[in-house]
């Protein structure tokens, strides 16, 4: 395979991404395959399309792009599209209606693919290049529909590489692809994963931001088969009527402020419930599962997408590749020990969009203190069969501690071997120095930390909204200066609106406190416009806050909720 020249991506990710698969495959032999693992709202879609128009510039070199769902397919096909319009492209995909099978280029669902091959295994003929977006889903079982379709496709072109993409390139019992028993993946080409906190950091990712929740799904009882929960014993457990009415309060009280919600929920009588129970409390809610009709879902997904509705329920749906950027809450009533799966359902809030200053995670089956937070998830090594040793024990328990944990006084997620609470100054019994904390990146579990816990509600006694100028960069802003009174303490909480931020975590927060404060639509676009409208700002009757959190490196006070009368 010809790749004397490289080709350039949007991003500075993408254009590293596309030009290490065409050096891998430039310097390395057939036989050897690569995974490209990128985290969920990257754009895995841009990278495919700019390493194929490259690869079909030498005619003999043909690819087949694969995935396991119409609605991927159709992404990655437009995609390619945009990035070049002149392309050979075809779609081979049932549920999209289409089974093209000659062009250079062809987007499909593996499934379609399986049929076509196990009538024909010429049907597709000679494919230089196959590409797995999803890759995960390819396990070692050599029956699976992944392995023969690679089978018979390799038969036909001994020369054909294989490229895999997804957001977590491992599985629960067959630990990392690359590890896998006749591994099809040999190298890890690219890892975007290790960079998740400098994608926040630069605006190409929202963070994700999660609290204690004071229901939880109770797992006693509920037992582990075919490498996660026993699927009729988890739906039981998040059937408790209790919880799930619990549980859609918190919603509503954590949500209220928030635009688009999604929750994943075990088993489809409990989706319908939980819709049911939300509707109840004035939410618009649609649910997605398997039960509906193919077109009801298309409709519900289409309607979610446009804002109809604020709330979309799944049952063993969306799991993987839903692209919605806007969602800004999602609640996980789903159990799972799949690091794969938890990161998938959490991938989904971490795109970033006009007017998000992140995702709220409300995780009702203790999946990130169990798996870990999604920037650092527990990848759990294949150990081979038989009875753990005294020293694979040890080794297991020292993982425990790597995991994050609630504090037993105010219930925070803290940092794994954190022993002092940055929140309520909790201590374990023996004493230790807040250098403690000196080891730890804040900022690799700042998206998992709760910061509704330490804050406190605040009577406003002045409201003064007008212009200010940094000290340190010189940029103007809106300032709004709120006088805050209570617990016979006095003081001035301030509030900096930055529409001019060239990086969009700052204009996403500028916009969502400007709504807050009872700014109306359209948002300002400039901190000029912002000025000329702060008469629109509106003093509240009551702010809840957490002033200056120094622990998460927030010099400012963050504003949480506004009450009005």
């Amino acid at each position: 395979m010809d790749t004397t020249n490289k080709t350039f991506a949007q991003r500075w990710y993408q254009t590293e991404a596309v030009d290490a698969c065409i050096d891998f495959l430039r310097d390395t032999e057939p036989g050897r395959n690569a995974i490209i693992a990128m985290p969920t709202g990257t754009g895995k879609s841009v990278v495919i399309a700019q390493i194929v128009k490259f690869i079909c510039q030498w005619p003999e070199n043909k690819v087949l792009m694969l995935t396991h769902v119409g609605e991927l397919v159709k992404q990655n096909a437009d995609k390619l599209r945009a990035v070049w319009p002149q392309g050979d492209i075809g779609i081979c995909a049932a549920g999209l209606g289409r089974r093209d099978t000659k062009q250079s280029v062809i987007y499909s669902t593996v499934q379609t693919v399986y049929s076509l091959l196990k009538r024909d295994k010429y049907a597709l003929g000679r494919r230089r290049l196959v590409i797995i977006d999803e890759c995960h889903l390819l396990s070692e079982n050599e029956n699976s529909m992944y392995r023969q379709v690679l089978a018979k496709l390799g038969e036909l072109d001994p020369k054909m590489r294989v490229l895999g993409l997804s957001a977590t390139p491992y599985r629960t019992k067959e630990g990392k692809l690359t590890e896998q028993e006749n591994a099809i993946f040999t190298d890890v080409a690219y890892d975007l994963n290790k960079d998740f906190a400098r994608l926040v950091e630069e605006g190409y990712l929202a963070p994700l931001t999660s609290v204690k929740t004071p229901v939880e799904v109770n797992l006693k009882g509920v037992h582990i088969q075919g490498g996660d929960y026993n699927s009729k014993e988890v739906q039981e457990a998040v059937g408790n009527d209790v919880l799930l009415e619990q549980a859609c309060n918190v919603m509503v009280n954590e949500g209220r402020y928030r635009r688009s919600w999604i929750v994943f929920v075990s088993g489809i009588k409990n989706a319908v419930r939980v819709r049911e129970m939300l509707e109840r409390r004035g939410v618009a809610a649609l649910d997605v599962t398997s039960a509906n009709a193919a077109a009801a879902n298309a409709q519900a997904i289409a309607d979610f997408r446009a804002g109809k509705v604020r709330c979309l329920i799944s049952a063993n749906q969306l799991t993987t590749g839903f692209d919605v950027p806007q969602i800004d809450l999602i609640a996980v009533l789903r159990p799972t020990i799949s690091t794969s799966l938890h990161c998938q359902l959490l991938g989904c809030g971490a795109r970033p969009c006009a007017g998000k200053t992140d995702c709220l995670v409300l995780d009702f089956a203790h999946n990130i203190a169990r798996l870990g937070p999604i920037n650092d998830p527990v990848i759990k090594e294949r150990k081979p069969k038989g009875e753990l040793t005294e020293e694979e024990k040890q080794e297991e328990k020292e993982e425990a501690e790597l995991l994050p944990r609630n504090c037993p006084n105010c219930g925070a997620l803290l940092p794994p071997r954190t022993r002092a609470c940055p929140y309520c100054d909790y201590r374990a019994a023996q004493e230790l120095d807040v250098s403690d904390l000196t080891g730890l990146t804040p900022l690799a579990y700042i998206k998992h930390v709760p910061t509704i816990q330490n804050s406190r509600v605040w009577q406003v006694s002045s409201f003064v909204a007008g212009k200010y100028q940094s000290r340190t960069s010189g940029e103007h802003m809106l300032r709004v200066r709120v006088g805050c009174t209570g617990n016979g303490a006095d003081f001035n909480a301030h509030f900096y609106l930055n529409f001019d931020s060239r990086r969009d975590p700052v204009r996403f927060d500028a916009a969502k406190t400007w709504l807050q404060f009872g700014g109306l639509d359209p948002i300002p676009r400039t901190v000029s416009e912002a000025l000329s409208r702060a008469k629109e700002l509106k003093p509240p009757r009551e702010i809840e806050l957490i002033k200056k959190n120094w622990y998460q490196k927030r010099n400012y006070d963050e504003l949480i909720r506004v009450y009005y009368d």
